[in-house]
C-alpha cells in the first residue's frame, strides 16, 4: 500500500505534452436523448458496456432485472433486489432485513457479459473482505427510494478469473463511477475498474481503475524524508479523481511541481471518468453530478519515463521493498511498463489490485466499456446522471 501511495504522489515526466488540462467541456450535444441511460449511450458510440453495476437503478433504458443480492447475517439466507420501472425496488429488502443486519454480497452485472462481482477474497495485502451494509446509505433518485454502497474499510468486490469482454493487454477501454465526498480517505485503495486476475500486485500496468480519495490531496508526502525530493502542498483539499495503474496512482503524467491544474472532485455526488487506450494515452475527467459540465484533468501520455531522485535517508519507510531502513538509497520508482498496458481483465470495486482494502468510499453506479469513447459520449453519460436527480435521505 505504501509503495502505491508514494508512487502516486510522485507522478512522472510525460512522453508528450497534455492535450488539455482542467478544461470545461461544453454541454452542446451533451444532453442524452429521452430515456437513454449510460449503457445505451455507450452503445450508441460503438463502445458497449461489458460490466454495469448499480444498487440504485437500471443502466439500460427499459431493461429491468436483478441488481444485487443481500445476505441476512442471522440465518445466511439471501434475497435478490431487482429494478422496477428503471429503479431498485427496495421494499422487499426492507422487509427481509427488518430483524437482522444484511450485507450486499453480490453485484449483478446488467451488461450481456454477466460479469457479476462477489465479495473479494483475501489477497496479497490486507485481510479478508466483507460486503457493505445493505441499508447504510439511503438515497432518492427521481423520487424513488434506494440504497447506495458505503465502504468503511475491509470491504470490496471482485470478479478476477471468469470475466467476458473486459479489456486485456493493451486493448482500449473506459469506465465511469458515481461516488461522493461524504466518505473518503487517503488509504489504499478505493477504486473501480479493470484489475489483476488474482489478488496480487502483478506489476506496473496490470491494473486500470478509477481512484477516488485524498491520497493525492493536501500535503503530498507520506514521510518527512521525502520533503527534499519534491513533497509539497498542492493546495487541494478533499478527494480527487485519479488512475490506479498498479504501483502508481496517477492524476497525470507530469512531474509533481508541474501538475498544478487539477481542481479535485469535492462534490456530494461526483462523476468520475477514466479512459485508457492501452498504448500511449489516458484521460481523466470528473464533474458535479448535481449540474455543470465535466472537467478534463488530463488527456495525454501514459506514464513512461523513469524519474531519478537523489539518494535520501529513509528510516521511516521500512515497508518500501527497495530501500532498507536507515540506509541512504536512490529512490527511483520504475515508471516503465505502462506503455503498453498489461491489463488482465479482472473487475474490482473498493480494493486495490493486491486486495489493499483500507480505502473508504461511496459507490452508486458505474460501468466498464469495450473501447475508447468520445468526449461527447462522456458528456452524455454525465448529463444522464445529472438528470437522475440523486439526493440523500437525511
Amino acid at each position: 500500500m505504501l509503495r502505491i501511495l508514494i508512487a502516486g504522489a510522485i507522478a512522472v515526466l510525460a512522453a508528450v505534452v497534455p492535450l488539455s488540462a482542467h478544461t470545461p467541456v461544453a454541454q452542446a450535444g451533451g444532453d442524452p436523448a429521452a430515456g437513454e441511460r449510460p449503457c445505451d449511450i455507450y452503445s450508441s458510440g460503438g463502445t458497449p458496456c461489458v460490466g454495469a453495476y448499480s444498487t440504485v437503478r437500471s443502466l439500460y433504458s427499459g431493461k429491468d432485472g436483478p441488481l444485487y443480492q443481500v445476505t441476512r447475517e442471522s440465518d445466511r439466507k439471501t434475497l435478490i433486489v431487482a429494478s422496477e420501472s428503471g429503479y431498485a425496488d427496495v421494499s422487499g429488502q426492507d422487509s427481509f432485513c427488518r430483524e437482522s443486519l444484511c450485507r450486499i454480497t453480490r453485484l449483478i452485472d446488467q451488461s450481456p457479459m454477466r460479469n457479476d462481482l462477489a465479495v473479494a477474497p483475501e489477497g496479497g495485502y490486507g485481510g479478508p473482505n466483507k460486503g457493505v451494509i445493505a441499508d447504510a446509505l439511503p438515497v432518492t433518485v427521481n423520487g424513488h427510494r434506494a440504497y447506495g454502497m458505503k465502504f468503511t474499510g475491509e470491504m470490496g468486490y471482485r470478479n478476477a478469473t471468469r470475466t467476458r469482454g473486459v479489456a486485456t493487454g493493451s486493448e482500449p477501454e473506459s469506465m465511469y463511477m458515481l461516488s461522493s465526498n461524504r466518505l473518503y480517505n487517503a488509504e489504499c485503495c478505493f477504486t473501480f475498474g479493470n484489475t489483476s486476475a488474482i489478488p496480487r500486485d502483478n506489476g506496473n500496468g496490470h491494473m486500470d481503475s478509477i481512484y477516488y480519495g485524498s491520497a493525492l490531496s493536501g500535503r503530498e508526502c507520506v514521510s518527512p524524508a521525502l520533503v527534499e525530493v519534491g513533497c509539497r502542498d498542492n493546495g487541494i483539499r478533499g478527494p480527487m479523481v485519479a488512475a490506479d495503474l498498479e504501483n502508481g496512482i496517477f492524476r497525470s503524467a507530469v512531474k509533481l511541481n508541474q501538475d498544478t491544474d487539477h481542481p479535485g472532485a469535492d462534490f456530494p455526488f461526483a462523476t468520475a471518468v477514466l479512459k485508457n487506450d492501452g498504448k500511449r494515452r489516458f484521460s481523466l475527467r470528473s464533474g458535479d453530478a448535481h449540474g455543470g459540465a465535466l472537467n478534463t484533468h488530463w488527456d495525454g501520455s501514459l506514464p513512461g519515463v523513469p524519474l531519478d531522485l537523489p539518494g535520501v535517508d529513509v528510516p521511516s519507510l521500512p515497508g518500501l521493498d527497495s530501500i532498507r531502513p536507515g540506509h541512504s538509497a536512490t529512490f527511483n520508482v520504475p515508471y516503465t511498463g505502462y506503455m503498453p498496458m498489461k491489463k488482465e481483465g479482472g473487475i474490482g470495486l473498493g480494493v486495490g489490485g493486491d486486495n489493499a482494502n483500507l480505502g473508504q468510499g461511496i459507490f452508486f453506479e458505474g460501468a466498464l466499456t469495450d473501447g475508447y469513447p468520445s468526449t461527447n459520449i462522456d458528456d452524455r453519460v454525465h448529463a444522464d446522471i445529472v438528470a437522475a436527480g440523486y439526493s440523500y435521505d437525511d
